[in-house]
């Protein structure tokens, strides 16, 4: 309990794919790894925007590094949209892709951890 992936849709410049993402109530960003654990990359799906250093990261061994932004098209879950989300590019992180709270919020999502399962609230 208390871990929630979900299928998501990624819809970049070049095209779409569907990523099971770890939904993160305590995270403030988005995340992404650059190279997937099926070995495509986000460059290969497409991203319009390249943020450099947008974002600084405090790891375990408190060390702070900074770390660049991709923003895509779109992001679907379920039957909602998200245009241009922000994802901070993190190639330590140990899932494809992360959700934080924001988008969550932005979505109208709520999260059952007893179930493990997501609901859309109202907006």
């Amino acid at each position: 309990m208390g871990l929630i992936y979900e299928e998501i849709k990624l819809v970049g410049t070049i095209k779409s794919k569907s990523i099971n993402a770890l939904f993160d109530s305590g995270s403030d960003i988005n995340a992404i790894r650059r190279k997937f654990s099926d070995d495509e990359t986000i460059e290969s799906i497409g991203f319009h925007t390249y943020r450099k250093k947008i974002y600084e990261i405090e790891f375990g061994d408190n060390s702070r590094k900074s770390r660049d932004g991709v923003v895509f098209n779109n992001i679907v879950f379920k039957s909602q949209s998200l245009k241009n989300p922000i994802f901070v590019v993190i190639d330590e992180a140990r899932e494809d892709m992360i959700l934080g709270a924001p988008f969550m919020q932005d979505m109208g999502l709520m999260l059952d951890f007893i179930s493990d399962k997501i609901y859309l609230g109202p907006k």
